[in-house]
């Protein structure tokens, strides 16, 4: 694990400062937003609820927006747990792209939420796709706290991912294989320090890892790239962040007696 892991968390920390009050507002943003037309840079700021982009670099490594497709073999083809020609985890043709080349380069990526920290019953989402990592370097993303963070990473040579907690003392090995065409991320605090990490592969599959942390406040994420290789096929690739409020099954059950509604009604008018 590099320095970069350390350093950007801090730099994070210092910006979020004391968590305020109030639940973080409803975010949503994509690499398929007008204001990366021009590329990734700092201070970009596209969709809503989220602060501006910032980067901490370190070495060969930097962002660009490219296609999630042209990392890992290279092709939209279904390999490695995905669908093939879906475009992996691109909106409009792009995602937002980390590259660090070689064993001294790391990039990290970060954005606060605004309002406040994630609530109970709040969630953060967001998609990732890996490519190929050099043995023992890693890509991944970590959801940051004022004193604690998740790190999920893709460690280069293992046969599964693995999620870190209470300041990297607390880990799980997920079932989840080596997936060359993307993820989903759904993390929903579920208590005070309590939270349901639910990963899905592009083909379906997935697996929810309940954790602890010692601080459920959670402000905002960070995206990494360490080292991963001096290929475009070692590329990570991120997009289409979202926050939003889990709904409870008795209201997924209202919405949709009330699109049925709808759907009656939209019909009997066509009549």
């Amino acid at each position: 694990m590099t320095r970069i892991l350390f350093a950007g968390q801090l730099l994070l920390i210092s910006c979020c400062g004391i968590a305020p009050l109030g639940a973080a507002n409803i975010a949503f943003d994509s690499a398929a937003d007008a204001v990366y037309n021009n590329g990734w840079q700092a201070g970009d700021n596209g969709g809503f609820g989220f602060t501006p982009w910032a980067f901490l670099p370190q070495g060969s490594a930097g962002q660009f927006m490219g296609t999630s497709t042209a990392n890992g073999d290279g092709l939209d083809d279904g390999n490695s747990q995905g669908i093939a020609g879906d475009s992996d985890i691109d909106t409009a043709g792009r995602s937002w792209g980390l590259f660090a080349r070689n064993g001294n380069s790391a990039i990290a990526a970060f954005r606060q939420l605004t309002g406040g920290p994630l609530s109970i019953g709040q969630a953060i989402e967001i998609d990732f796709d890996n490519g190929s990592v050099d043995t023992t370097q890693f890509a991944g993303l970590q959801f940051i706290t004022n004193s604690d963070y998740i790190l999920f990473r893709y460690h280069g040579g293992d046969s599964t991912y693995e999620v870190y907690s209470q300041n990297l003392t607390a880990h799980q090995q997920s079932t989840l294989g080596f997936a060359d065409e993307g993820l989903s991320f759904n993390l929903l605090r579920t208590g005070s320090t309590t939270f349901d990490l639910k990963v899905t592969l592009r083909n379906g599959n997935s697996q929810t890892l309940p954790l602890t942390t010692l601080d459920g406040n959670v402000m905002g994420i960070v995206l990494q790239n360490s080292a991963s290789g001096l290929s475009p096929a070692n590329d990570a690739f991120f997009n289409s962040m979202r926050v939003g409020v889990v709904p409870e099954p008795s209201s997924v059950v209202m919405l949709a007696f009330g699109c049925v509604g709808l759907t009656r009604r939209y019909r009997q008018w066509r009549k």
